[in-house]
């Protein structure tokens, strides 16, 4: 009992030390299933079981052949037996499993049961790409400092060979290693555009040159070697010791990328059935030994899940987020239900917005296009070149007034569009001067059509006025990989992936000042390491962050995607603000058949997806109103159920719980049975109830002034 109330107590600590609750906190979406591979690096077969890297999902994934069933072991962390990034995998005779866990530079052992051994290397290595073990020694590939580092098997280091250079005993970039039977040590030099051969004193013996460039090696028991070239996206078959090409075998794909890191991992079995990874399309190919395919692995995402979500946008009472690894785009609507996808031929979505007529702008980072759908999403149009000139692996977009605007990273500027896709100009350049951007990677315009740039590589925010002349430079801002920016009203949102916060931070037009910060690490793919074949708890750890993308605030919540647990966070306003001021008085003004309000003396839209959402009035002489822009307003929760078309809402500051049903009188107040003098009503796709029911039932003031149709609604939190 004892620790049951200690667990109780530490949870309770968690929240207070965020300053969230989780009723506050919705998950909208999960990760996909164990059979999902998200950017496969490394592969390793043996006793009918198929170990898989996945770069980014940080895991292992295990498929065992003979009976089609998956399992996973590890997550994502720098503590023992997690991973950043994993890439290779090599099994010994005695079946303990090396895993170059890149990221965390070092080699990670685990017995045949996915138990943590040990780990070794992080004296030493800077980048492990790949490993392989001969005899009882590993061999392990160094792609930043060109080196081969190799230890015996217990982890103890025994010599290095090589360094950075052209010359023959020379690498750079090296990645895929293999011996063969005769201890003889196979190099892919990738930048070298080679494979160098050495025997096992690593004195030179041969170069085998390749137009292209190759990341993986393998030597096959009849000593034909397998090479894979990502240039190229072949896997190349020579005879023993490279003395002849056999043949060439073209990889299965139309993309015209390639990650520089990511090698494309082979392995040939006994029986000479190849296998090799297609980390960009989160696949693994079986070829049989005539060359036909035995078997593809890797199945996509099914609908509403996510393998990697990395943009979110809300238009048309739809939430939008693209899947930057599922190569699509999940629509869900406001109640967090899951309706359609979009399966456009992107590459790598990083982002989605829209304009005030509804179109929808996805960014396909990879083929450097932008993709224009209009609000039924039909396709309108693909810029891929303008002026003479093209992007290079285009970041983020942003519609403001018929304009677009695109963060074109690599190429150090801002590109600028009419909404119709047509190009007017490019702002920046490479640099860190006032005018100049190092991989300037989230961009936000405001209602006075200040351009707010977020300067990664300078670790800056930089504002321009409305005709792009310099206003504000942001810096010292505490930003260590910044990943996305957001304004709402005074305040601005930065996701920070490295530091795995949100950053808040205050905007009075001419200075940026930090306010707070919220989040830390955590979610459930930071904690679950041994070996798993249950699917996960999406809502485990509300309120913690792994790898956090974009933010985005619609009706007063934020929205996080959370990128590295797979899953949007929808977060109340009120929490992650509610240190930042004292709560204040809610005024809320409205006019009978006009669309905007006032709040607080501002002017909102009550519906800025649809105008035509306005109070009315109903016999006999009844004000009805949307129910979500008042409940929402006052900072409460809103569920909808339209099999039943019941509307429940639960205000947590004050334990209000409301419970309405369209064309029904009869509602519940807390415990109380209400009669209402109207029936709730649907109309322009929103629910209207009785405006002064809603409003007293959360404690509020309601005037009404005859003559103007103007309703005053007072509101103290």
């Amino acid at each position: 009992m004892k620790k049951i109330i200690l667990f109780l107590i530490l949870i309770i600590l968690i929240f207070n030390t965020y300053g969230f609750s989780y009723q506050n906190i919705e998950i909208i979406g999960k990760g996909g299933g164990f059979s999902n591979l998200i950017f496969p690096t490394g592969i390793y077969f043996i006793s009918n079981k198929l170990y898989i890297s996945n770069y980014y999902g940080n895991t292992i994934s295990i498929c065992d052949l003979n009976n089609n069933t998956w399992s996973e072991f590890g997550c994502y962390g720098e503590e023992a037996g997690k991973f950043i990034n994993p890439n290779s995998i090599t099994i010994s005779q005695d079946k303990k499993i090396f895993v170059t866990d890149t990221g965390n530079s070092r080699i990670q052992v685990f017995d045949d049961k996915s138990n943590y051994l040990f780990s070794f290397g992080k004296d030493r290595l800077t980048s492990p790409i790949d490993a392989y073990i001969y005899g009882n020694k590993i061999y392990v590939t160094d792609f930043e400092i060109s080196k081969i580092i190799v230890f015996d098997l217990n982890g103890k280091y025994i010599t290095e060979f090589g360094e950075r250079g052209t010359n023959v005993s020379e690498f750079d970039g090296p990645l895929g290693i293999c011996l063969d039977n005769n201890g003889n040590i196979f190099i892919c030099d990738s930048k070298n555009k080679r494979v160098q051969i050495f025997d096992n004193n690593f004195v030179y013996k041969k170069t085998i040159q390749l137009d292209g460039a190759p990341c993986d090696i393998f030597v096959a028991n009849d000593k034909k070697i397998y090479i894979s070239d990502y240039n190229n996206f072949k896997i190349y078959i020579y005879s023993e010791m490279g003395a002849n090409k056999i043949k060439e075998q073209k990889i299965n794909t139309d993309t015209d990328w390639y990650f520089y890191k990511a090698p494309i991992s082979i392995y040939v079995s006994q029986d000479n059935y190849l296998f090799y990874s297609v980390p960009w399309e989160n696949r693994v190919e079986i070829l049989k030994s005539d060359g036909n395919l035995y078997k593809s692995l890797g199945e996509k995402a099914k609908e509403g899940k996510f393998l990697y979500p990395k943009s979110i946008s809300i238009s048309n009472n739809k939430i939008f987020v693209a899947d930057y690894m599922a190569n699509s785009v999940n629509i869900y609507d406001l109640e967090k239900k899951f309706s359609s996808n979009i399966n456009y031929s992107f590459e790598h979505p990083t982002s989605i917005t829209n304009d005030e007529s509804g179109n929808i702008y996805i960014v396909s980072r990879y083929l450097g296009e932008i993709i224009s759908l209009d609000k039924n999403l039909n396709f309108k149009y693909k810029i891929k070149e303008f002026n003479g000139d093209s992007f290079s692996f285009p970041q983020d977009i942003f519609s403001f007034r018929n304009k677009l605007y695109v963060a074109d990273s690599y190429n150090d500027r801002i590109v600028i569009f009419s909404t119709e896709g047509n190009f007017i100009k490019t702002f920046g350049k490479s640099g860190s001067g006032i005018y100049e951007f190092n991989y300037p990677n989230s961009i936000y315009v405001d209602k006075d059509e200040n351009l707010f740039v977020l300067d990664n590589g300078n670790k800056r925010v930089m504002v321009y006025d409305k005709n792009l002349n310099f206003k504000y430079e942001g810096k010292n801002l505490n930003l260590s990989n910044p990943t996305s920016l957001y304004i709402y009203g005074q305040y601005i949102f930065i996701s920070d992936e490295s530091i795995n916060d949100i950053k808040i931070y205050s905007w009075d037009g001419n200075k940026i000042t930090f306010i707070k910060s919220f989040g830390g690490i955590g979610g459930p793919l930071t904690k679950n390491i041994s070996l798993r074949s249950q699917e996960l708890n999406y809502n485990f750890e509300p309120g913690m962050l792994l790898e956090p993308q974009d933010v985005f605030a619609f009706n007063n919540f934020l929205y996080v995607v959370d990128s590295g647990n797979r899953r949007v966070q929808k977060i109340a306003l009120s929490d992650v603000l509610e240190e930042v001021t004292e709560k204040e008085e809610i005024v809320i003004t409205l006019w009978v058949d006009k669309p905007n309000a006032l709040i607080n003396n501002k002017e909102i839209y009550i519906d800025p997806d649809n105008i035509k959402v306005v109070p009315f009035i109903i016999p006999p002489g009844r004000t009805v109103v949307p129910i979500r822009f008042i409940s929402e307003t006052f900072g409460a929760k809103v569920d909808w159920e339209g099999d039943t078309k019941t509307v429940r809402i639960y205000l947590e500051s004050k334990n209000i719980r409301i419970t309405l049903q369209v064309d029904n009188k009869i509602a519940r107040l807390n415990d109380k049975v209400v009669t209402l003098d109207a029936a709730p009503l649907i109309k322009e796709g929103r629910t209207f109830v009785p405006l002064r029911f809603i409003s007293e039932a959360f404690g509020a003031k309601v005037d009404w002034f005859s003559s103007e149709k103007k309703i005053v609604i007072e509101y103290n939190p």
